[in-house]
């Protein structure tokens, strides 16, 4: 999972670099007295780790900064007072190269680990679609196998859709029937204007059960049946 700084964006990334800054120098002003001048980047190098994995390059960066000044201006004097030594700078540049080393490194780590968050999303959402797309099918299947007659009208009354059962109901193919009138099609005389009534009724959310009413068949037969 990615860091919850990183995913606020940089003004929090900031944020955990001077946090870390600030708190890397209280706790070697805490440990002052027991330490002495000694192990100067002794809460220094952990500082740095803890930004750089916490917010990735911005606050790895900006904590090796920090704390590199301080170790400029406050720790490494305590050893040589009056000029830096060799020895001092030496270490300061360890101390510099190694943060930004890290940093790079964390930041490699956070981008790879929102990449791999990203695809075991996305991998996820498609299996969820596969299934989705599975059950359709499925669905479609016993939908158009079926003894039943399944029509799709929309809501101007056309046919849309006509499987097997309507076509064995009714008589009519579906290349005969998709794309006409169904109160055309199948309302005998005497029903012509219920469908019309039908559709308002479904049009305000209500659901039509077991309507009993009468359909034409193609060969001019009235059915008794039940529409829902």
């Amino acid at each position: 999972m990615p860091s919850p700084w990183d995913l606020r964006g940089l003004p929090s990334r900031v944020l955990a670099g001077v946090l870390v800054v600030v708190l890397a120098i209280a706790l070697r002003v805490a440990l002052l007295d027991i330490l002495g001048p000694r192990t100067p980047f002794l809460t220094f190098y952990p500082g740095v780790m803890l930004a750089a994995l916490v917010g990735g390059a911005v606050s790895g960066i900006i904590a090796t900064a920090g704390l590199g000044l301080a170790a400029y201006l406050w720790v490494l004097p305590q050893l040589a007072p009056y000029i830096l030594s060799e020895a001092s700078w030496v270490t300061l540049g360890v101390f510099v190269a190694s943060g930004l080393l890290v940093s790079v490194v964390a930041e490699g780590l956070l981008r790879a680990r929102q990449r791999a968050a990203r695809l075991e999303a996305e991998a996820a959402l498609s299996a969820q679609r596969c299934e989705l797309d599975a059950d359709a099918r499925r669905v479609a299947d016993r939908v158009e196998s079926s003894s039943d007659a399944f029509l799709g009208v929309d809501m101007q009354g056309i046919i849309t859709s006509w499987n097997r059962g309507a076509e064995h109901i009714y008589g009519f193919t579906a290349s005969e029937a998709v794309g006409r009138g169904v109160a055309e099609l199948l309302a005998p005389p005497e029903h012509t204007g219920e469908i019309t009534e039908l559709l308002a009724r479904i049009a305000t959310g209500e659901i039509v059960q077991s309507y009993e009413t009468r359909r034409r068949r193609k060969d001019g037969g009235v059915l008794d049946v039940a529409v829902t």
